[in-house]
């Protein structure tokens, strides 16, 4: 099983949030994944804050809610090396991570989706609809195995967090 994982980046600290919701209200919404997103800003003074959303009365994009929210912070926070190590050998292209970081600028903000090829999330769908905003998408394919690693490895909180 393969997923493709997505991050849009875009100026402005509320931009993706904005984003995020005219996505929300878009008749194709179901296969774009927005149900799971997650949402990283920095604000001015170069601080990030990671928020999800998640659809509590569907409970089957718990798991992709956890991973973007440990890929947030892999990028974000300061993880192990035995960690991105780990991560790795699974085949996650840890250059990827490092270059999203570096993309987030001050005042930026980024959306990240997480979509099962085999699910009911549409990449090609969710490419076409974040076309239509000012910001630059930057994709990667993750296996089952990098998926499992990471919730193995886990250990930030899965709720809000601010770096």
């Amino acid at each position: 099983m393969q997923y493709d994982l997505i991050v849009w980046i875009t100026d402005g600290e509320w931009e993706a949030q904005r984003v995020r919701n005219a996505l929300q209200t878009m008749r194709k919404s179901p296969l774009l994944g927005v149900n799971h997103a997650v949402i990283a800003k920095k604000d001015s003074a170069g601080r990030v804050s990671v928020l999800q959303w998640r659809d509590l009365s569907n409970s089957s994009g718990h798991r992709e809610t956890q991973v973007l929210d440990c890929l947030a912070e892999l990028i974000f926070g300061e993880p192990g090396p035995t960690m991105l190590d780990d991560l790795a050998a699974t085949g996650l292209d840890i250059d990827f991570l490092s270059l999203i970081g570096q993309k987030m600028q001050k005042n930026s903000s980024a959306l990240f989706f997480l979509l099962n090829r085999d699910g009911l999330g549409d990449t090609g769908e969710l490419l076409d609809a974040l076309s239509l905003f000012r910001g630059k998408t930057n994709k990667t394919t993750l296996s089952e195995v990098t998926i499992a690693t990471i919730q193995e490895t886990n250990t930030f909180s899965p709720s809000s967090s601010s770096h």
